[in-house]
C-alpha cells in the first residue's frame, strides 16, 4: 500500500500528471485498504471470543489446526441450541440434513439393527456426551458428494437426548456451500481433519467396548 501511494505522488507532481495510472492506482489502494480492514476486524473480533468460546476452541479446535479467526468462522455458521430431554436429534432411516456438536448434556445414539421387527426394538450403541459430533460421517459423506448441494443422506442411528443438552447446529448445505468459498479453504481443511478425528475416536471407542463385551461372553 505504501508503495502505491508513493507511485500515485509521483505521478501527480509530474509536469503533466497522469491521471488514468493514478485512477487505477486509487482503486487498488481502495481495494487494499478495505481487505486491511476486513483482517483487522475478523482478527479483532477473535481476540474477544466469548468464555465459552475460547475454551472450546483451547480445548477442541486449537490444535486440529484451526486458527482463531478459522474458528470463529465456523462458529458464525452454526447455531446454539438447548435441547430438551426426549428430544430427537436424527431418526434412523429418515434423511438427515443436519450436523451437531456437543456442547454440554448427553444424546443415547440408537438402532434397530437387522433383526428388529418394530421400529421400537431398539438397543444403545453409543453414548455422546460433551465436544463430540453428531451426524459427521454422514455429512462427509453428503461433502464428498459430485452436486454443488448434495441430496441429503439417510440417517444411520437415532439420536434422543437423555437429559437436557446443548448443542451447536450447522445445516449441511449452508455449511457447504461456505466451505466451499475459496476464502474458507483453510476451514474446510481443518473441520474435515477434525471430523474424520472424531469419528475415528467413537469407532475406537466401540472396537474397544464390543472386545470387551466378546471377552465377557
Amino acid at each position: 500500500m505504501g508503495g502505491i501511494s508513493l507511485s500515485i505522488v509521483f505521478q501527480y507532481f509530474r509536469t503533466l500528471p497522469l491521471w488514468i495510472p493514478i485512477r487505477w492506482n486509487s482503486l487498488f489502494l481502495a481495494i487494499n485498504g478495505f481487505m486491511v480492514a476486513f483482517l483487522v476486524k475478523e482478527r479483532t473480533e477473535a481476540n474477544r471470543m466469548a468464555p465459552w468460546q475460547r475454551q472450546l476452541y483451547e480445548t477442541e479446535f486449537a490444535h486440529m489446526g484451526f486458527t482463531e479467526v478459522e474458528f470463529c468462522r465456523l462458529l458464525e455458521t452454526s447455531k446454539k441450541l438447548k435441547k430438551a430431554k426426549g428430544a430427537m436429534v436424527c431418526i434412523e432411516g429418515v434423511p438427515q440434513d443436519k450436523m451437531y456438536f456437543v456442547l454440554s448434556g448427553e444424546i443415547e445414539v440408537k438402532s434397530k439393527g437387522d433383526a428388529a421387527a418394530s421400529e421400537h426394538l431398539t438397543r444403545t450403541i453409543a453414548t455422546i456426551t460433551d465436544n463430540s459430533f453428531i451426524g459427521e460421517m454422514t455429512y462427509l459423506t453428503h461433502l464428498q458428494e459430485n452436486s454443488a448441494v448434495p441430496a441429503a443422506e439417510v440417517a444411520t442411528a437415532s439420536c434422543v437426548c437423555s437429559k437436557e443438552t446443548e448443542v451447536l447446529e450447522w445445516n449441511f448445505s449452508d455449511l457447504t456451500t461456505y466451505l466451499k468459498l475459496p476464502a474458507n479453504r483453510g476451514v474446510a481443511n481443518a473441520l474435515q481433519a477434525k471430523l474424520s478425528n472424531d469419528l475415528r475416536l467413537k469407532l475406537k471407542t466401540l472396537n474397544r467396548r464390543q472386545t470387551e463385551k466378546n471377552i465377557r461372553t
